[in-house]
């Protein structure tokens, strides 16, 4: 689905009108009417309009992840398969874990070391490292959902402004280390000449990359070819499949 039908699909999901909506958001009719029709592509309102519909902001902006996420409230009927489970604090690492939890590790950026093969089989170059103290309290059947093991994903903190307003800096996501090709518009970790970057992909004729974000006023394109990817040592670290949002 492009913009303007996950829009329609998230308004109809929370059962409101486009009056109601536009209301909520603090905008005119006519802009949701547009929005949907297709004659705006995107907007500045999308964060305000995604939790006015209970749906997660990355999936209306871009279609990444899924339509609600298990932190989400409801503003209607939830989505058919969904299945609540208990609560349970995400930055709980103390607490021995239920069955149905899993920790994830961080990734993290040090200069000083040497890179490391994990078990899921991807190679952390030089400068980056999973972390032995920092990790979160995760939901297995999220995992179980996306067909992902533990050991395959990891999470990764967002830093700086590139990637709001859906991902302000201090958000964390969770990628799947198993999923390194570019599928276009989706988002990915990378590690990116000693930085651990949160970013866009789109592939490019030749098997060039480029990366982008959402705050791309003052974070435009970065178009790399393969030879320029190589030598800036780009490295695709993982497909982000979950994110929690710090405001």
């Amino acid at each position: 689905m492009n913009y303007s039908e996950r829009l329609k699909a998230a308004r109809k999901q929370a059962g409101l009108t486009q009056a109601e909506l536009a209301r909520q958001v603090g905008i005119d009719q006519t802009s949701i009417s547009n929005l949907e029709r297709g004659k705006s592509q995107g907007s500045s309102h999308t964060v305000s309009i995604a939790h006015a519909c209970g749906v997660s902001p990355v999936w209306l902006e871009s279609g990444a992840g899924p339509m609600v996420e298990d932190h989400v409230v409801f503003r209607g009927a939830p989505p058919e398969g969904f299945k609540a489970t208990k609560p349970f604090n995400t930055w709980d690492t103390e607490s021995p874990l239920d069955e149905s939890e899993a920790f994830l590790w961080f990734i993290e950026e040090d200069r000083d070391a040497p890179g490391e093969v994990l078990r899921s089989g991807l190679v952390l170059p030089p400068g980056f490292v999973v972390s032995k103290t920092r990790k979160m309290r995760f939901d297995a059947e999220v995992l179980a959902r996306q067909g992902i093991t533990p050991d395959r994903a990891f999470c990764v903190e967002v830093r700086g402004n590139s990637m709001e307003p859906v991902l302000p800096s201090g958000s964390v996501v969770a990628i799947n280390t198993q999923i390194l090709d570019a599928d276009d518009g989706r988002m990915y970790a990378v590690a990116h000449r000693g930085q651990l970057r949160v970013k866009l992909l789109h592939s490019l004729p030749d098997y060039g990359t480029r990366l982008r974000s959402y705050n791309r006023h003052e974070h435009p394109d970065e178009d790399y070819s393969l030879t320029e990817a190589l030598d800036g040592k780009l490295k695709v670290l993982g497909k982000v499949f979950w994110y929690t949002a710090i405001i």
